[in-house]
């Protein structure tokens, strides 16, 4: 047997795929169109970027030669060549599965967490679309307008709602990430007092692949929670993805009430 070559995936992805006996890829796959494997000498790289403080990992070694002409060796970081899979994974040619130790976060440095200005309103609308694919949410599904809807909209939340934007940067990248917060107003008639329910909404936390699991989102997430409690807002409200939820679960956040039904499967 060759050289391996690996992907690293949650446990549970792993045994959906078993089950299915196909493995489909991430989300993070599906938003790049392949599945993404490292190299040997590439695999302790990718867990530190890409999957620091995550528990229940697994990495699975396959066999480069039985994966035929769909599996393509292509430049990522720092110009090295990684294999990326344009196809589906049939979890027969799996030749171990490993569980991985947790790898410890390493916190950066944030050179500093400012608020947004309206110039940066498109950046905030390019960061919320990239969180709709980074959430396997295809192109075609969002509007072709979604610069505009985003920049409008935000526009009417800072004249009506309190909104305030922040971003992070670090020394010598730039901006790596953005959130955005403000008042909550409500899906149905509010006749309560505001000191019984006023209430604040944070939306839109992201941080740049690169630089995630190093504490940026907390970061962005506190600085959020200070301004809302700074205007007196008694409760934040947000819907969060998988990834995000534990690290609102750290800062305190409890799952609700709220039930959801689908109409249409």
């Amino acid at each position: 047997m060759g050289a391996l070559i690996y992907k690293i995936c949650a446990r549970s992805e792993w045994e959906s795929a078993v089950a299915e006996g196909v493995y489909r890829g991430s989300a993070v796959d599906h938003r790049d169109g392949f599945i993404h494997f490292s190299q040997p000498d590439q695999v302790d790289e990718t867990l530190r970027k890409h999957f620091a403080g995550q528990r229940d990992l697994v990495r699975i070694g396959v066999e480069p030669g039985v994966l035929g002409a769909a599996l393509r060796y292509e430049a990522s970081r720092g110009g090295a060549l990684f294999p990326h899979l344009y196809g589906t994974l049939d979890v027969s040619v799996a030749r171990e599965v490993i569980a991985l130790e947790p790898v410890p976060l390493q916190r950066c440095s944030v050179s500093r967490i400012r608020e947004t200005r309206p110039e940066d309103d498109r950046l905030i609308a390019r960061h919320f679309y990239r969180m709709w694919r980074d959430n396997d949410v295809a192109p075609e599904r969002l509007r072709a307008d979604w610069e505009a809807r985003v920049v409008a909209f935000v526009a009417a939340a800072r004249r009506d709602s309190a909104y305030r934007g922040f971003i992070a940067e670090l020394e010598g990248i730039g901006i790596v990430g953005s959130t955005s917060c403000q008042l909550f107003t409500g899906l149905y008639p509010d006749v309560l007092e505001p000191a019984h329910r006023l209430y604040g909404y944070l939306w839109g936390v992201y941080v740049e692949p690169d630089h995630r699991r190093r504490g940026i989102a907390r970061d962005l997430t506190q600085a959020a929670l200070d301004y809302l409690r700074s205007i007196g807002c008694s409760q934040v409200r947000l819907h969060a993805s998988p990834a995000g939820r534990p690290v609102y679960a750290e800062l305190g956040f409890e799952a609700t009430n709220e039930m959801r039904l689908a109409l249409i499967r």
